[in-house]
Protein backbone atom coordinates (compact mmCIF):
# COMPACT_ATOMS: atom_id res chain seq x y z
CA UNK A 1 0.00 0.00 0.00
CA UNK A 2 1.37 3.43 -0.88
CA UNK A 3 1.69 6.32 1.56
CA UNK A 4 -1.55 7.72 0.13
CA UNK A 5 -3.59 4.62 0.88
CA UNK A 6 -4.03 3.44 -2.72
CA UNK A 7 -3.80 -0.32 -2.86
CA UNK A 8 -3.47 -0.70 -6.62
CA UNK A 9 -2.49 2.22 -8.82
CA UNK A 10 -3.41 0.29 -11.98
CA UNK A 11 -7.06 0.36 -10.90
CA UNK A 12 -6.93 4.07 -10.02
CA UNK A 13 -7.25 5.73 -6.63
CA UNK A 14 -9.30 4.15 -3.88
CA UNK A 15 -12.81 5.59 -3.75
CA UNK A 16 -14.56 6.64 -0.57
CA UNK A 17 -17.78 4.70 -0.09
CA UNK A 18 -20.70 5.98 2.02
CA UNK A 19 -19.42 4.38 5.24
CA UNK A 20 -15.97 5.97 4.81
CA UNK A 21 -17.48 9.39 4.15
CA UNK A 22 -19.32 9.27 7.47
CA UNK A 23 -16.01 8.65 9.30
CA UNK A 24 -14.01 11.39 7.56
CA UNK A 25 -12.94 14.18 9.93
CA UNK A 26 -14.23 17.71 9.61
CA UNK A 27 -12.20 20.08 7.48
CA UNK A 28 -10.49 23.01 9.15
CA UNK A 29 -9.92 26.41 7.59
CA UNK A 30 -7.27 28.91 8.52
CA UNK A 31 -8.75 32.43 8.41
CA UNK A 32 -7.57 35.89 9.39
CA UNK A 33 -9.12 37.13 12.66
CA UNK A 34 -11.86 39.71 12.13
CA UNK A 35 -12.07 38.88 8.40
CA UNK A 36 -14.87 36.77 6.95
CA UNK A 37 -13.80 33.25 5.86
CA UNK A 38 -15.45 34.07 2.53
CA UNK A 39 -12.86 36.86 2.10
CA UNK A 40 -9.81 34.68 2.85
CA UNK A 41 -9.56 31.12 4.09
CA UNK A 42 -7.32 28.12 3.40
CA UNK A 43 -8.13 24.45 3.92
CA UNK A 44 -5.24 23.22 6.09
CA UNK A 45 -6.26 19.56 6.04
CA UNK A 46 -6.27 18.79 2.30
CA UNK A 47 -2.48 18.35 2.04
CA UNK A 48 0.68 19.18 3.98
CA UNK A 49 1.38 22.92 3.80
CA UNK A 50 4.05 25.42 4.76
CA UNK A 51 3.13 28.92 5.90
CA UNK A 52 5.82 31.55 5.43
CA UNK A 53 6.96 34.54 3.43
CA UNK A 54 9.09 32.58 0.93
CA UNK A 55 7.81 32.33 -2.64
CA UNK A 56 7.69 28.55 -2.27
CA UNK A 57 5.33 28.68 0.76
CA UNK A 58 1.87 27.20 0.25
CA UNK A 59 0.35 29.94 2.41
CA UNK A 60 2.31 33.14 1.91
CA UNK A 61 2.37 36.26 4.08
CA UNK A 62 4.80 38.84 2.72
CA UNK A 63 5.80 40.53 5.96
CA UNK A 64 9.14 40.62 7.78
CA UNK A 65 7.54 39.33 11.02
CA UNK A 66 6.91 36.01 9.23
CA UNK A 67 9.87 33.70 8.61
CA UNK A 68 10.54 32.26 5.16
CA UNK A 69 9.23 28.93 6.46
CA UNK A 70 7.39 29.82 9.65
CA UNK A 71 5.27 26.71 10.35
CA UNK A 72 3.95 23.53 8.77
CA UNK A 73 0.47 21.97 8.77
CA UNK A 74 -0.37 18.31 8.15
CA UNK A 75 -2.90 15.64 9.10
CA UNK A 76 -1.98 12.61 11.20
CA UNK A 77 -4.54 10.04 12.36
CA UNK A 78 -7.36 12.39 11.34
CA UNK A 79 -6.04 15.28 13.44
CA UNK A 80 -4.63 18.54 12.06
CA UNK A 81 -1.19 19.39 13.46
CA UNK A 82 1.00 22.48 13.28
CA UNK A 83 4.75 22.53 13.87
CA UNK A 84 6.87 25.64 14.22
CA UNK A 85 9.82 25.79 11.86
CA UNK A 86 12.98 27.52 12.99
CA UNK A 87 11.75 31.10 13.30
CA UNK A 88 12.67 34.13 15.37
CA UNK A 89 9.18 35.30 16.34
CA UNK A 90 7.71 31.96 17.36
CA UNK A 91 4.43 30.28 16.54
CA UNK A 92 1.67 30.61 19.12
CA UNK A 93 -1.55 28.66 19.61
CA UNK A 94 -3.99 30.25 22.03
CA UNK A 95 -1.23 32.59 23.32
CA UNK A 96 1.17 29.72 24.12
CA UNK A 97 4.41 29.36 22.16
CA UNK A 98 4.47 25.90 20.60
CA UNK A 99 6.86 23.55 18.89
CA UNK A 100 4.15 21.12 17.76
CA UNK A 101 0.44 21.21 18.55
CA UNK A 102 -2.87 19.61 17.56
CA UNK A 103 -5.27 22.20 16.13
CA UNK A 104 -9.00 22.35 16.78
CA UNK A 105 -11.79 24.60 15.62
CA UNK A 106 -11.73 27.98 17.45
CA UNK A 107 -7.98 27.87 18.14
CA UNK A 108 -6.10 31.15 17.57
CA UNK A 109 -2.76 30.97 15.81
CA UNK A 110 -0.32 33.87 15.97
CA UNK A 111 2.26 33.91 13.17
CA UNK A 112 4.36 37.04 13.15
CA UNK A 113 1.92 39.93 13.30
CA UNK A 114 -0.93 37.83 11.85
CA UNK A 115 -3.74 36.73 14.18
CA UNK A 116 -5.31 33.67 12.54
CA UNK A 117 -8.32 31.56 13.48
CA UNK A 118 -8.89 27.88 12.94
CA UNK A 119 -12.52 27.29 11.96
CA UNK A 120 -14.70 24.43 10.71
CA UNK A 121 -15.30 24.56 7.00
CA UNK A 122 -18.90 25.64 6.40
Amino acid sequence: MSEHGNRNRANGPARAGPSLLKRMPMKLLLTIADVSPETWGRDIMSQPMVLGRDKSADIRFKHRSVSRQHCRFWVEDGECLVKACQNMNGTYVNATRIDKCKLQSVDRLLVGKFDLLVAKEQ
